[in-house]
């Protein structure tokens, strides 16, 4: 298949670390909609198995905790609002061939490279057999990440990403939202994973911790230069 110009989006509001009160989530979402265009935010269970009811989107958002990756690689629910539900797994994913979601972005997903390897015997499992099954259920591009950050630096990145993808390979858009977001000032009191004292000076999100912990897997497919006759709107 190849990318849609124009894409279906679905985005999980979740709070990724986010701090500050419901309204500063409110308005990080809100500047992700506007960028993305046409999108669904979803705050609950949909009524149906989500292995089904992502078939009905072209890209998916998931501002959320994946806390239920230690479960096993097949075992985690991409979508999180139905974590431990029948129908919700990684692996009811792959029962329909090419019936997921053409893009994922997880910003929220977690690896043994957050705890420095620390705990268990880490051999990249949890990324190399997750990210196998999704494009076996036909993501094509995934950017999933190492270590989450969560906060404004999180929210900036991810937007920056969804409005280069309709220009460029996702590869260099990647690259360009890297640049942009890292060349913004940081809010402080919105980063979850900052413990910085009241008076510490405006700094810029340019530091690898803020964004070296993403990995960007893509068959390298480029957008057609135009929808093909009788393409769904």
């Amino acid at each position: 298949r190849n990318p849609r110009r124009n894409p279906r989006t679905a985005i999980v509001a979740g709070k990724l670390l986010l701090r500050g009160d419901e309204s500063a989530l409110h308005a990080q979402l809100e500047s992700l909609a506007a960028a993305v265009g046409d999108c669904a935010i979803l705050r609950k269970e949909p009524g149906v198995a989500t292995s089904i009811f992502t078939a009905t989107f072209d890209r998916l958002v998931v501002l959320a905790e994946n806390d239920d990756t230690e479960k096993g690689p097949l075992a985690w629910s991409p979508l999180v609002l139905d974590a431990g539900k029948p129908g919700g797994s990684l692996s009811d994913w792959t029962l329909l061939p090419l019936g997921g979601v053409d893009q994922i972005l997880l910003p929220g997903f977690h690896t043994a490279a957050e705890n420095g390897l620390k705990r268990g015997n880490a051999n990249g499992e949890e990324v190399f057999t997750s990210t196998c099954a999704l494009m076996a259920s036909g993501c094509r591009t995934i950017l999933i990440s190492r270590w989450r950050i969560g906060g404004q630096s999180t929210y900036d990145l991810m937007r920056e990403f969804l409005q280069e993808l309709p220009h460029d390979s996702a590869a260099d858009a990647w690259r360009r939202s890297v640049q942009l977001a890292s060349d913004r000032l940081l809010d402080l009191t919105l980063e979850g994973r900052l413990k910085a004292p009241a008076n510490t000076p405006a700094f810029k999100a340019d530091h690898p911790f803020f964004w070296s912990g993403y990995m960007l897997i893509d068959t390298g497919a480029t957008l057609p230069d135009k929808e093909p006759a009788g393409a769904v709107k």
